[in-house]
C-alpha cells in the first residue's frame, strides 16, 4: 500500500507521541516500523540526508530507552517534518 505524506507524518507522530508518554514495547514496534517507512520516504522524495538520520537515530534510541535523548531528537525530526 503506497501512503500519502500526510498519513505518513500523522502515523508517526502519534506512535512517537503515545510511546513518550509510555514506552509499550508493541508501540515501540510499530514506531520502529513507522520510522523505516518515514525514513525511506524522507529519501527518496524528499532527500532530506538529514533528516532522515535523524529518525534513523531514533529507532536506536527507542532500543536503548534513553528518553531524554529521545525528547530531543524527537522536537528536532518534528521541526524537519514541517515541510513547506
Amino acid at each position: 500500500m503506497i501512503e500519502s505524506k500526510a498519513t505518513l507524518i500523522d502515523n508517526f507522530v502519534r506512535l512517537a507521541t503515545q510511546y513518550q508518554k509510555i514506552q509499550d514495547p508493541v508501540t515501540g514496534i510499530d514506531l520502529d516500523d513507522a520510522c523505516v517507512t518515514l525514513k525511506r520516504y524522507v529519501l527518496s522524495q524528499e532527500g532530506n540526508k538529514e533528516l532522515a538520520q535523524h529518525i534513523h537515530e531514533l529507532t536506536r534510541l527507542i532500543r536503548s530507552r534513553d528518553m531524554d535523548a529521545y525528547a530531543a531528537l524527537l522536537e528536532k525530526i518534528n521541526s524537519g517534518l514541517k515541510w513547506p
